[in-house]
């Protein structure tokens, strides 16, 4: 009644709301529901003590329900290849265990991949678009309407954000299911050799991320080839060099760095990629376009790898070079621009 009155007449006080409604001697009771109706969201109540319904207040008298906002925090895991929610059964303790970077030292033979990306907030949004069984497959609040990160989490430095468990990893085993020599032909030729997922915790199969690595093997044939490796990893820093000497010239060497992982870290910048470009240095270039994770095995650095770290325009100026060269190609060809318009887009598609 109280919200009804506020939102069809010119009642704005509580002095008018309780007069109206004949509890002007029982002020403790109209306070107490003006002011729990204040804590649920429906009203407001400015400094001069005006009352006002709210657009919640509003919706819930048109549905004739009262619609409450609850605010909760969950904790949620997303596959750091395809930046994914994992779905919900890795929330159980019989199916899975996620690991940090201490413990990781209790796995023989362990090849730690740290291909994490920085996590854009529109990837979060887009959970929102998901309904019914979808969230209920990822383990989302069904009722949820809005979602947000922890923005405690920006604060933290790259060795913090590690120790707090922000970053974990699940054990997993690759079983190849053909001989070596076939499969890392295959890798090097982009395609998709034979093999089963094993998660290390259940000892079961695990489909899910049979098919996040599947999906992301471009990129992870990089990572795949050291894992047939033995050499002990001793780490030589005058050596790492991810491309040929003449366009290695052109890294500051310095600037390489070695994580808490054992892997390294090279920064890629806007003078780099227009040298690369004059120079007609394709190699580094397409490893900006298409991938940001190179090995090192070649040193013995055993499923060691290199992540180069650049910033979204020094990305997008090395996927331009490759659009406009394929661009030309097509000209040469005399394609029409339709379907020169077309492929453009799927290179788009690809890179972006």
């Amino acid at each position: 009644n109280m919200e009804l009155l506020l939102e069809y007449t010119e009642i704005d006080n509580r002095e008018k709301l309780y007069t109206t409604m004949g509890i002007k001697d029982m002020r403790h009771l109209g306070d107490n529901v003006v002011d729990y109706l204040r804590s649920i969201g429906h009203l407001a109540e400015d400094n001069k003590g005006r009352l006002s319904l709210s657009p919640l207040g509003q919706d819930s008298i048109r549905a004739g329900e009262k619609y409450k906002i609850e605010r909760s925090a969950r904790r949620l895991y997303f596959d750091a290849l395809s930046l994914e929610p994992l779905p919900a059964r890795y929330y159980k303790g019989r199916e899975a265990a996620f690991i940090s970077l201490p413990e990781e030292r209790g796995f023989r033979h362990l090849n730690l991949i740290d291909a994490w990306e920085d996590f854009s907030p529109n990837k979060l949004k887009s959970l929102l678009r998901l309904k019914g069984y979808e969230r209920h497959y990822y383990n989302l609040p069904q009722e949820m309407l809005d979602i947000k990160i922890d923005a405690n989490i920006f604060d933290l430095s790259e060795e913090e954000i590690v120790s707090a468990g922000v970053i974990v990893y699940l054990p997993l085993y690759l079983q190849i299911l053909e001989d070596k020599q076939r499969f890392v032909h295959q890798m090097e030729s982009r395609a998709i050799g034979e093999f089963v997922v094993y998660n290390a915790y259940s000892g079961r199969q695990d489909d899910f991320f049979l098919g996040v690595i599947k999906k992301n093997m471009p990129r992870l044939t990089y990572l795949s080839a050291p894992l047939f490796d033995s050499l002990p990893a001793n780490f030589i820093e005058e050596e790492v060099n991810p491309w040929r000497r003449s366009t290695g010239e052109s890294i500051d060497k310095r600037q390489i760095r070695q994580d808490d992982d054992g892997n390294f870290i090279l920064p890629v910048g806007w003078p780099n990629v227009e040298g690369w470009i004059r120079d007609g240095q394709e190699p580094p270039l397409r490893d900006v376009a298409y991938n940001n994770i190179l090995p090192i095995s070649d040193l013995g650095h055993r499923g060691r790898v290199l992540r180069l770290v650049f910033s979204a325009a020094v990305h997008a100026k090395a996927v331009k070079y490759f659009i406009n060269k394929r661009v030309r190609q097509l000209k040469e060809q005399d394609s029409s621009q339709e379907f020169i318009e077309r492929e453009i887009e799927k290179m788009e598609k690809r890179f972006f």
